[in-house]
């Protein structure tokens, strides 16, 4: 069966991180004080909305970046099968070797076929358009 990639050749592939996303207080809009004004008295003081950080919603979500060093593929799992329809198709995974990378910290990665690229350019596209997706 022919895969996309050989075994041992250099490529660039996506690898799925986590992002957090800060929403800024809407009471103090990030300043982490507000003016309290009094018949007799005006001072400063920590939000109280967002207990002085500046920052009230905190999520993670998923995005994936592209791995700028290329790495070689160590293993490929690959398989056929049929469609509902009866056509014939197959898919791949690529165990790819990052014991060299110092920012990944696992010695290999599974990614699939469609997770992989032979440029950084075209992971770099392929990361934009699969995360503006979600």
């Amino acid at each position: 069966m022919k895969t996309k990639f050989e075994l041992g050749e250099k490529v660039f592939f996506l690898l799925k991180r986590s992002k957090t996303i800060k929403k800024e207080c809407p009471m103090c809009e990030g300043e982490r004080r507000v003016f309290v004004l009094g018949i007799d008295r005006r001072e400063i003081i920590p939000c109280p909305e967002c207990a002085g950080t500046g920052i009230v919603n905190f999520s993670t979500i998923p995005v994936w970046e592209p791995v700028s060093k290329p790495s070689k593929i160590k293993r490929i799992h690959a398989w056929e099968y049929f469609t509902e329809e009866g056509k014939k198709e197959y898919s791949a995974e690529y165990i790819i070797d990052t014991a060299d990378d110092p920012t990944i910290l696992k010695d290999a990665v599974v990614a699939e076929e469609d997770h992989v690229f032979k440029t950084f350019k075209e992971a770099k596209e392929a990361s934009k358009k699969i995360n503006s997706e979600q």
